[in-house]
């Protein structure tokens, strides 16, 4: 066996694995606790719904994250879908910019888990299982409550933040056009700053 060349081929399938997963659109959230463990959170682009009955969502959070074992052991969360003017957040609870990880008094509400006043949608939730996996830890949560906000939500695709747009009802002469010049030119027009 070869090490050096075992260890090309895994940094390969990982670079092609990363480079698959820049071509896909996930919503961007912040993921926040508090409780006897203290106080925190994470921006996440891993949030999906599981199950409506019960109600289940899962969110995967980096066990290396500061936020990971203080979510885990005060046992439940809240997921908070950030609207496409929220990007600051989104950087704060990813580390990055002034303040990281910093609740703000007056954006947030603290009853049981840190909840946003706006979002695109909240979900306050008890976890259900985690599920050790990879570098991350799979939370499912059984939701407690759920809040449809009024904001538009804020998307990451291609390592930079989009926004999600409706397109026109599919013709047969547009489908060529829908599925791939659409969105080529509109991740342009999010290069070129023209993303409110």
């Amino acid at each position: 066996m070869n090490t050096a060349v075992d260890q090309i081929r895994s940094e390969t399938a990982a670079d092609a694995f990363m480079a698959a997963m820049r071509n896909t659109v996930n919503c961007v959230a912040i993921v926040a606790s508090q409780g006897a463990a203290g106080r925190a959170g994470i921006t996440v682009s891993s949030m999906v719904s599981v199950s409506v009955e019960p109600p289940l969502v899962l969110v995967c959070i980096n066990r290396s994250s500061p936020a990971h074992n203080v979510i885990c052991a005060n046992g439940r969360f809240s997921i908070n879908v950030l609207g496409v003017q929220q990007r600051v957040l989104a950087d704060r609870f990813a580390g990055r910019g002034e303040r990281p990880y910093e609740f703000d008094e007056r954006t947030w509400t603290f009853d049981r888990s840190p909840m946003l006043t706006e979002s695109a949608a909240r979900y306050d939730c008890e976890i259900y299982d985690a599920i050790p996996a990879g570098t991350h830890t799979v939370l499912i949560g059984r939701v407690r409550s759920s809040v449809a906000g009024e904001l538009e939500p804020l998307c990451y695709s291609g390592r930079e933040y989009v926004r999600a747009a409706a397109l026109d009802p599919l013709s047969t002469d547009s489908v060529l056009e829908q599925r791939w010049l659409q969105p080529k030119l509109a991740a342009v027009e999010n290069r070129n700053g023209r993303m409110s």
